[in-house]
């Protein structure tokens, strides 16, 4: 039996070699990895990947033709066991099938086979809340078949629990953290970003430089609620994995942004995570870059968000004043990246949001930096 581990587009090979770093073997599949259906591994990969999205624990694998097979498939579980009549649950659909061309009427029979369920057992019923749910349910629809799961981590992972406010488009936690492993990011680096935005860039590399995990600042988890949750081997497994961090050292991590309210946002972050980063308010090309800076990772403005002129040229202007050995770039076009004045290849081009945006390494670093 195994689980499926979701992250998001090309980031598979990158998710495969994160999970074999922590010891857990996977096999590749499409928008994730299949990995042993085991509790060590629910816990491990939910608390410390920064790749994956969510991780799956498969209910109900069934041949599926219409809605009546759906509905057979949902109602042969033992819902009692997943969910009370007292709590509440929601039902994420992906997938297609010929028979659902409406994600939300596949829904809807998942949730009429769980209240069914309910009634006749209990004469009662649970109710749905799809904002806050206590559980989470996944159906993914294939030609052919339905795959429904218990989604063990709740809401997604990349909602690390220390962002409480974004500006426009705002880049997605995950996608940060695979940026920064593409870049080689290690804890002897000065890091810097010059258009932080909310300072997603900063904490992912704080986090990774002194080895916080990713689900660090979390409180919420879908597998509390699983019957094969055990609350003494996940308060044992988080103490050890806990010990090994480490505090970052004053003078490691600097941003900036053009925009003051980003900035604010930027620093409000920050302060709920604790970390000593440094976030200042200037435009790129007339800062002063902090001294020692060995790592740029940076999302300048495009599409709506461009608020400057030329920002890939700022940023130009800001590298060539501090010349760091490490450089990451998101973009969403060839042709943009080459104001930046300096040689970047693309690396590997990602989603953020559904947008298509590709990372640029510096030329010199592509071939050793692509790998965990």
């Amino acid at each position: 039996m195994t689980a499926f581990v979701s992250c998001g587009s090309n980031l598979e090979e990158l998710l495969t070699q994160e999970l074999k770093a922590l010891g857990i073997s996977s096999t590749l599949g499409k928008r994730g990895v299949f990995v042993p259906q085991e509790m060590d591994a629910i816990y491990r990969i939910n608390y410390e990947s920064r790749l994956a999205s969510r991780v799956l624990w498969p209910l109900v694998q069934a041949p599926c033709r219409d809605r009546q097979d759906l509905y057979k498939a949902a109602l042969s579980i033992d819902w009692s066991r997943y969910i009370s009549s007292l709590q509440t649950f929601a039902i994420d659909v992906a997938g297609a099938h010929p028979a659902f061309t409406n994600t939300l009427f596949a829904a809807m029979v998942v949730k009429d086979a769980i209240c069914d369920h309910h009634r006749k057992k209990f004469g009662s019923r649970p109710n749905v809340d799809v904002k806050n749910p206590d559980v989470q349910l996944h159906l993914l629809l294939l030609p052919g078949k339905i795959i429904l799961s218990f989604d063990t981590s709740g809401s997604p992972l990349y909602k690390r629990g220390y962002r409480i406010q974004t500006g426009i488009a705002p880049l997605q936690e995950s996608l940060a953290a695979a940026v920064l492993q593409l870049a080689g990011l290690t804890s002897d680096d000065v890091f810097c970003d010059p258009f932080c935005g909310s300072g997603t860039f900063l904490i992912e590399a704080a986090m990774k430089m002194t080895n916080t995990p990713a689900g660090y600042f979390r409180q919420k988890w879908g597998f509390e609620k699983m019957p094969q949750f055990s609350a003494s081997a996940w308060k044992s497994y988080k103490e050890s994995a806990d010990k090994k961090v480490t505090v970052l050292p004053p003078k490691k991590i600097f941003g900036s942004d053009l925009d003051r309210h980003a900035v604010v946002h930027s620093r409000d972050h920050v302060k709920r995570t604790g970390f000593a980063i440094e976030v200042a308010s200037g435009d790129a090309k007339k800062i002063t870059p902090p001294p020692g800076i060995t790592c740029v990772a940076t999302n300048p403005p495009y599409g709506k968000r461009i608020t400057a002129d030329n920002p890939y040229a700022d940023l130009g202007v800001f590298l060539s004043r501090c010349a760091p050995s490490k450089i990451a770039v998101l973009c969403a076009s060839d042709a943009e990246i080459t104001n930046v004045g300096i040689p970047l290849r693309r690396a590997k081009t990602l989603s953020n949001g559904g947008l298509e945006v590709s990372v640029y390494l510096q030329a010199s670093e592509q071939k050793t930096q692509t790998s965990i």
